[in-house]
């Protein structure tokens, strides 16, 4: 079995790490000392529909697989975003 990723792949984590690039560490930190929620990431990444990315389509999801969810987490987490990713196949 040959893993490689498609170009399809390689260009969603390059938009995930293209979104998770403007949620750094001052970020949380200002956040933290203010004692606010930060959900922009959260709502970043939904809004581009990563967050449904392994759901299918007819769920209104992106029709990709676990695969495709752990792009998504592994960019977040290149990233150092502590942002909790859930997969479900339906």
């Amino acid at each position: 079995m040959e893993l490689h990723e498609t170009e399809e792949r390689q260009d969603l984590r390059k938009a995930v790490a293209e979104i998770a690039k403007d949620f750094g560490h001052e970020y949380y930190l200002e956040k933290s000392l203010a004692g606010a929620k930060s959900t922009e990431l959260w709502q970043a990444v939904g809004k581009q529909g990563f967050l449904g990315v392994n759901l299918s389509e007819q769920y209104g999801g992106g029709g990709g697989g676990i695969y495709d969810m752990q792009i998504v987490g592994e960019e977040l987490a290149a990233a150092r975003h502590p942002l909790l990713l859930t997969a479900a196949e339906l």
